[in-house]
């Protein structure tokens, strides 16, 4: 079942025994459709992944107890995240997506911390059958800030003693002009 940001119930997601995904008819995805697993409210705090597929929810919520949304697609993600970010101001939120070219697309336009499977091609719920619960948990660690933002937090700066290359007077990474006056 799926539903829209207001929690009005959306359509479904079927998927038949041979993995075709069929989805309600008509089914309005702009309004920005999902499901989740786990506790899910306007208190919610603390990290909420959001993944592509239903098998990549049920794995990763079952890796972590950690609330975790399914997106229903790769490029249904960049639609939810700012409605989600709304709707739910304290989460952290966090994109669990596919190593392949539609899932890094979608973790990079929805602006937020991603992580994607070490092996390229891979989903997360490939990584459980394959490797199980402990590589899952390992891979979570992954995460991938987002880039390209022109500002930072001061509380994710991090300052370095300085590379000399004149001691106390030149710094081997800075832009330095002198000018001798004769």
């Amino acid at each position: 079942q799926l539903q829209d940001i207001t929690g009005e119930q959306a359509g479904m997601q079927q998927i038949t025994p041979l993995g075709k995904k069929r989805f309600t008819k008509g089914m309005d995805f702009s309004s920005g459709v999902y499901s989740f697993a786990g506790k899910l409210d306007a208190e919610t705090s603390g990290i909420v992944y959001i993944t592509e597929g239903w098998a990549d929810m049920v794995t990763i919520f079952t890796c972590t107890s950690t609330p975790t949304i399914f997106g229903v697609n790769a490029s249904n993600i960049p639609v939810i995240v700012p409605k989600l970010r709304r709707q739910y101001p304290n989460a952290k939120f966090i994109v669990c997506a596919d190593n392949d070219e539609p899932g890094l697309k979608a973790a990079k336009a929805s602006k937020l911390p991603y992580i994607v499977p070490t092996e390229v091609g891979k989903d997360w719920n490939d990584i459980y059958r394959a490797l199980g619960q402990q590589a899952v948990l390992n891979e979570l660690r992954n995460v991938t800030k987002p880039s390209g933002g022109m500002f930072q937090l001061l509380a994710e700066v991090r300052t370095r003693s300085p590379d000399w290359i004149a001691d106390g007077i030149l710094e081997s990474d800075s832009l330095a002009i002198i000018f001798f006056l004769c």
